[in-house]
């Protein structure tokens, strides 16, 4: 089955440039997102199939960046990272399209597995952020999937799905874990 992001329009691809700093920074929230105790002080950055995996001073993450092209247009649509909290829990961050309604939320779901309705926790001019604590069943489910979609509705009323690859995850994650021991 193709990628193909449905009902992609202008409007959301003018966010583009906020997630192009994503990209090369991939920042994870900082009131839920806790260092390491052991990570380097310097930058380092490792690529796993479609999975980076980053750390900047004391802050290690996973992370994979979406992005659309629309003929001679690109932009990144939508960014997941993944990041070891203080209390040792992975914490999955999805950031997408600030036209995204809020008061709807999103919906997740890994391959053919059972979809999970989660709330959107913020959005701004310029972003729409939510954090998900990954419990057991959610990590399996990542670990040995293939694909990762995250759907939500624009204020267009219009369905807009986020198909992230699954490729590599468990050997990215895997170096983030080496990272908090």
């Amino acid at each position: 089955m193709r990628y193909i992001l449905s009902q992609i329009s202008l409007a959301t691809l003018a966010f583009a440039s906020l997630f192009i700093s994503i990209a090369t920074e991939a920042q994870t929230s900082k009131n839920t997102l806790a260092a390491p105790a052991k990570a380097s002080t310097t930058k380092q950055k490792t690529v796993s199939e479609r999975w980076s995996f980053q750390c900047e001073a004391e802050h290690c993450f996973i992370s994979q960046v979406l992005v659309a092209r629309n003929k001679e247009l690109a932009g990144v649509v939508g960014a997941v990272n993944v990041a070891i909290s203080a209390e040792n829990q992975p914490i999955l961050t999805l950031r997408l399209s600030p036209y995204a309604k809020q008061k709807v939320g999103l919906g997740i779901k890994i391959d053919e597995n059972k979809p999970v309705r989660v709330s959107i926790q913020h959005c701004d001019t310029k972003i729409c952020e939510t954090n998900i604590v990954i419990d057991d069943t959610m990590m399996k489910e990542l670990n040995s999937g293939k694909r990762f979609m995250v759907a939500f509705m624009n204020t267009n009323e219009q369905q807009t799905t986020l198909p992230f690859s699954l490729e590599g995850f468990s050997k990215a994650y895997e170096e983030l874990l080496a990272t908090t021991d």
